[in-house]
Formats: structure tokens, sequence, C-alpha cells
């Protein structure tokens, strides 16, 4: 071959080399556009059905805060990636977030300090500054508080564009040909489906429900909003993410994942939120009943509270004025509290109004409680509901607790703090639950190797089930559940508690953390635990995530009368230790009753030292507790000795002076004393 054909090779060689480059991945993700669209709100529902009207397919419901909602607050979390309580903030308030003539976000120093102040590793405008050359940011008309998604870790925004609201469509396309990341204030619906046919081959086009306004020192209940996507998947289904498990439901702390996964990029170890994905089929009816469900759990749990305990002192009034007994009334108040769990999961599957749920848990435990107290001897009935209970409970686990999520007892998803699994507060309630099934299922006698066993081995089975991040996923119950199981068992053996007892108590909790831990990692179930503690991205930020729990669970207790409820709850337990002889007379102080109730008491005690929840903990423990005890302290009086003497020989022996003449009678025994 010639020079100048080896010349011609070399160029053809090159061509073909250039060519396959630029069709590479490589360059196809540097193609890759995110489109942010802010509209205007309304109820979620409302939103959702225009959104499908312009044709989206792929919807979601997007919890607006962690806790309370406030606006500002809510930019923020998206920005930064990664939401913690208003508390842990000092000042608690967010930073008005203006745009400012130099097109940077006004007091961003402000916010700076004030994100530092948490102590969580969260940096404001990392979701833009992880982005090569920084987002643009475009208006039809005046500009937005949602402009500082578009900004950077200075606060600065890298291109800015304010216009009429016709010009907005062609100024989006414009900066979309230079900017990976463009942020747009959309005011007006029929835009958008324009802005969906107009997508390109490689955008990803996401339309959020403009969080309302606030003050930045107001706070509102929670809010929901409308989330919508086109271009993330191959086919229509409901939005999901590994942070919620529930399709159709994400966090704000999910967008900025989300947004880096798609233009392929490094997504920065502060991220707490997983990319949003694609999941199952939700119809719009589905979404409108969610968020309406959603929306009360929180107040109607003080509702069925308030009825519970009313009811109850009407049951007790009623018991004394017919029978001048309170021991019947007792007895069905503390059975009904045990069975109200079940029925506040039967309420979750129907989901029906307040008033029907009121009268569904609250009737129904009562009446279900007067029945098995009837028909169940004294004191085995609790282990009835009990057993019942934890069966519901385990098997909606192993179905991803579709029913737990959305009942009074599950873990309020609109709060934004827990989405799946077993919440704290029932972390706290099972326990308690559980050392009384086994009290009242076992023979009421001293204990011995098989009550030891039975209380150890039950107990490391509901850890599991309720920690486990495939189940439960609440890494507290290893306190709650597992610390009150081993206190529990320490109290069955003979000596009870010692040092060398709580010595091994503490290694076993460490060996079920080390063994949750690898559960965990075998299963890759993603589970809280998993991600803030074992992939913590430095030891400095393991320490911060526990000592924030910490100050979390202690600024808790100054919150409402949640203070003088924990004195008054520490009270009553330092009284029932120092009368618990009387207190379990009808039962026996050194029966199994006793370490149950121990063991409850000390899981409640330990949870709210080792969680976040706090004192919330050791209430629902102690009031579990106390209904516990009140159906030991309403067991049932014994008849009174029958004799099998002849109405004359009663007669004549009753006006007799000297002494009672023989006669067959029935042995004395204690009040509590189960006849076998």
């Amino acid at each position: 071959m010639s020079r100048r054909g080896r010349r011609a090779f070399a160029f053809a060689l090159a061509l073909t080399l250039g060519a396959a480059l630029f069709a590479s991945p490589a360059c196809a993700a540097s193609q890759r556009r995110v489109l942010l669209v802010l509209v205007g709100g309304g109820a979620p529902g409302t939103l959702l059905d225009a959104l499908h009207g312009a044709g989206f397919g792929e919807l979601a419901l997007i919890t607006a805060s962690l806790g309370n909602y406030n606006q500002q607050q809510t930019l923020l979390d998206i920005t930064q990636g990664a939401r913690v309580p208003r508390i842990d903030y000092s000042p608690q308030a967010p930073a008005q977030l203006e745009l400012a003539p130099d097109e940077s976000i006004g007091e961003w120093n402000v916010v700076r300090a004030r994100a530092k102040s948490a102590d969580a590793g969260i940096e404001p405008g990392l979701l833009a500054g992880s982005i090569p050359g920084g987002a643009a940011y475009a208006a039809g008309g005046a500009p937005q508080s949602d402009a500082v998604l578009a900004a950077g870790r200075s606060g600065r925004i890298a291109q800015v564009s304010v216009g009429s609201r016709s010009s907005l469509l062609d100024r989006v396309a414009t900066l979309l040909k230079t900017r990976s990341l463009v942020v747009a204030d959309l005011n007006e619906l029929g835009l958008l489906r324009a802005l969906r046919r107009s997508r390109r081959q490689g955008e990803l086009l996401l339309v959020l429900e403009r969080p309302p306004a606030t003050a930045p020192a107001q706070t509102d209940a929670p809010k929901l909003l409308a989330l919508a996507a086109a271009g993330l998947g191959a086919r229509y289904g409901a939005l999901s993410t590994k942070t919620t498990r529930i399709d159709g439901l994400v966090t704000p702390s999910d967008l900025g994942p989300t947004i880096v996964r798609w233009l392929r990029l490094h997504g920065p170890s502060q991220f707490s939120g997983q990319p949003i994905t694609v999941g199952a089929p939700r119809s719009l009816g589905w979404f409108g009943s969610f968020a309406q469900r959603l929306g009360v759990i929180q107040h109607r749990r003080t509702e069925v509270l308030l009825a519970f305990l009313a009811v109850w002192m009407f049951v007790l009034v009623l018991a004394f004025a017919l029978r001048r007994d309170l021991s019947v009334g007792l007895r069905v108040g503390g059975l009904a509290a045990l069975w109200a769990p079940a029925f506040a999961l039967l309420s979750a599957a129907i989901e029906p109004s307040a008033g029907v749920e009121l009268a569904l848990i609250v009737g129904g435990a009562f009446a279900v409680a007067a029945v098995s107290d009837r028909l169940v001897p004294w004191p085995r009935a609790p282990a009835v509901p009990v057993a019942l209970v934890l069966v519901l409970y385990a098997l909606d686990l192993a179905r991803g607790a579709p029913l737990i999520e959305t009942s009074l007892v599950g873990s309020d998803p609109i709060s934004g703090a827990r989405f799946f699994g077993a919440g704290n507060e029932l972390a706290a309630l099972l326990p308690v639950a559980l050392f009384a099934g086994l009290a009242a299922a076992l023979p009421q006698r001293a204990p011995g190797r098989r009550e030891v066993a039975l209380f150890a081995a039950a107990g490391a089975l509901l850890t599991v089930i309720v920690a486990w991040g495939r189940l439960g996923a609440n890494v507290g119950a290893i306190f709650t559940i597992g610390g009150g199981s081993a206190v529990a068992t320490a109290l069955l053996l003979p000596g009870g508690l010692n040092r060398r007892r709580v010595g091994l108590a503490t290694l076993a909790i460490a060996a079920a953390l080390g063994l949750l831990a690898a559960l965990d990692l075998i299963s890759g179930d993603g589970a809280q635990f998993t991600r803030q503690v074992i992939h913590a991205h430095s030891l400095a930020a393991l320490f911060n995530t526990l000592g924030r729990r910490l100050s979390e669970a202690w600024s808790a207790l100054f919150v409402g009368a949640v203070l003088p409820a924990v004195l008054a709850c520490l009270a009553f337990a330092v009284v029932a230790f120092l009368t618990r002889r009387r207190l379990l007379a009808p039962v026996g102080p050194a029966s199994t009753w006793a370490a149950a109730l121990g063991g409850g008491f000390a899981g409640a005690l330990l949870g709210s030292v080792a969680n976040d929840s706090g004192p919330r903990l050791l209430l629902v423990g102690c009031g579990m507790l106390i209904c516990v005890l009140a159906y030991l302290r309403g067991a049932p009086p014994l008849p009174r000795p029958r004799t099998f003497l002849s109405d004359a020989s009663r007669r004549k022996q009753n006006s007799n002076s000297g002494p009672a003449s023989p006669g067959r009678t029935r042995p004395f025994c204690p009040r509590g004393t189960i006849w076998r």
C-alpha cells in the first residue's frame, strides 16, 4: 500500500473511531438532561388528576416534611438531600429564601451556619453543587422561593432566566442545551402537556407541586405534595423508592439521588435518600384514598385513646353500681387494651369513617374482652389476644406492612419519620404484650427451666422479627424487646438480677446488634440501620448520628406535657416495685407475672434511652403495663368454701357454742390460686 493509501486508511479509521466514541454511553450520558418543574398546588388528588390528564403516567405523593411542615425547610431538604427534625437546628426557623440581584440566595451564610448546627453532615446546595457547571433557573414572572433548588454550595445559581410567561418554554429549551439541570417555575398547568410533548430523548421531566408558602417561623400540619415524572421508566406506574418501600410515596430527599443517578454522576455520600424508580401501577382513586387516610391517622389516635379511657371509666362505674365490685371492670379494661391492636389492624384494612373506626376499635375491643373474660379462666385470658396480635402483625410485616403503615398503631408515614416496618410505639407495645401472654399461658407456679427457656426463645424470635430490615426494620427493638427479654429471663432465674447477669445481658444486646448488621448486609434491605450506621461514610458521621438521636430523645422530654407524664410513670414504677408483694398477691410475687412486668418496664426504659422517640416509648410501655396490672388486680373473688353438712346440722352447728362439729369442707386457698 502506498503512502497516500495508508494516510487515507488512517483517516477513515479515525473517523470510524470518532463516530463510535460519540455513540458511546459516555457521550450519551453527557447529553442527559433533567428538567424540574414546579407548578401551583391544591389538593394532592386534584393536582394528580390534572397531571394524569396532561399525559403523565408516573405519579406519586411526596411527604413534604419531617414532622410539621415549613416551606423553606422542605426546599432546603431537597437541595441537601437529607432531612433532620427542626429541633436539631439552631435556630429552628430557617432563613427567608429569596433570589438576590446577583443571582444568589440571600442570607446564605445564615442557611449554612444553621445546617452546620444540626451536626448531621448536611450541606444546603449539595444537589446543584454536585452537577458540573451547576444548575439553571427559569421563571415566568417574579422569581419564587424555590429558586433555591438551583443554588450550589455557595448559594449562587449558575444561570438565571426571568421573563414573561409566554417566553418561558423557549427559554427553558435554550437553557437545556447547556445545562444538565434546569429548575423552572410554571404557573399555568396548561403548559404541562406542551412540556411533555417537547421532551427529548435522554431528558427526565419531573413535575413537583410547589410547596405552599409559609413564614420562616411558621409550621403547619404535615402535608403531602404531588409528583409526576416522564421518561423515568419504560412503563407507566407509581413512583417508588427504597426510602418508603411504598409504591406511590416518596420523600424530598429522594429527588437529589434520582437526578444525580439519571445524569450518571457519582452522588455524594451526604445524600440520605434513595433513587426513585417506577413501581406497580396505582389508580387515581388509590392516591386519593391513601392521601386521605394518611391525613387522619394522627388526630384519630388521640380520639381513640380518649374514647377508650372514657369507655373504661364507664365500665368501672357500671360494675361498681351493679355489684359494688370493680374487679370485672378492671379485668375487661385490661383485656380490651390487649385486644385493641388487632382491631386497629382490622380498621386499617377497611379504612372506615372516624365514627365507625372509633366504634370498631374501642367497642370491638371491649365487647370481645368481655366475652373472653367470661369464657377463659382468670388469669389465662391475655394469652388469647396476645397470640392473635403477634401472629397478625408478623404476617403483615412479612407482606411489607401494608396494613401497619396505615393503622393507628403504625408509623404515621405523613410525618416523614418512618414509612415501613414496625414503628417505635409498636415496638414498645409488643414486648409487654408478649410477656403478659407468656405469663398467662404458663402454669401459675414458681418458674423453672421451662419458663426461662420459653421467655428467652420467644423474646429472641420477636426481636428478630421486629428488628430485621426485611420485616420490622426497627433497630430499637434490640433494646425494647431484646433488652426486656433479657431482664425478664434474669428475673425468672433464682437470685434475680445481679452484676454477672447484667453483664451477660449487655453482651447479648451487643451480639444481637452484630447479628442484625449481618442479616441486613446479607439480605441487602437497605434499612435505616444499614444506611446510617453500617454504611456511615466516617466514624465521625456515626458518632454524630448517635449523638443526634440521643439529643432528639432528650429534647422530646420538654415538649408539651411529656415531662410530667414521664415523671408520673417513673413514680408509679417505684411505688409498684416497693409494693410488689401486695400488687401481685392475686398471682403471687414469685410467679412468672413478676418477671413479665419487670421485663416489660425494663424494655420500655431501655428503648426510651436508646431511641430518638425517647419518652414516647416509656409512656406507651408503661400504659400497657398499667392495663396488664389492672387485669391482675381484677382477680375474681373466690366462692365461699362449700360444706357437705345438711341444713339441720348447719343450724345446729351455728347455734352450738361448743366446738364445731366435724364435716368435709373445701380446703382454704389464697386469693388467686388456680384450681386444676
